[in-house]
């Protein structure tokens, strides 16, 4: 979703919504911006975050936050392709650490979740789980 105000306009109110002088409200600041009440209280509460006057999480930490859960969830699909093939480094000669490629624009990631064929991994079994078996229809000859 898009804010429907940027980021300068923001910092703006705010300041005139700290620095104001007694006799002004809030009421007064939001009618001068043509912001609503609540929209200004989120933005001096978010203000109070950042500055560390509240607690709480501030943007820098939940951009951190994001990127580390990014290269979790990364390395877990790595991971994931490495069970189901245990010699995929050996194979392809991947070093997901490094990053190298295994063929000039080929990722070290692309090349890990690259299925060897139907009898190598199946959904499932590096988990100890097992295949059901589909039953094999009587060919048309037999039929006969």
């Amino acid at each position: 979703m898009t804010n429907a105000y940027p980021m300068e306009f923001r910092r703006d109110v705010v300041q005139v919504a700290l620095n104001r002088e007694p006799g002004v409200t809030l009421e007064k600041i939001v009618a001068d911006f043509g912001i609503h009440p609540i929209t200004l209280s989120t933005w001096l509460k978010r203000a109070d975050i950042e500055n560390g006057v509240k607690p709480g999480t501030t943007s820098t930490q939940s951009a951190e936050l994001r990127e580390a859960n990014k290269r979790i969830r990364l390395l877990e699909q790595e991971a994931e392709a490495l069970s189901c093939h245990p010699n995929s480094i050996a194979t392809f000669g991947v070093f997901p650490v490094l990053g190298r490629s295994v063929s000039p624009g080929t990722s070290a990631h692309t090349a890990l979740v690259v299925d060897r064929g139907p009898s190598q991994c199946r959904f499932g079994e590096h988990r100890g789980e097992r295949r059901k078996e589909k039953p094999l229809l009587p060919s048309r000859a037999d039929r006969i």
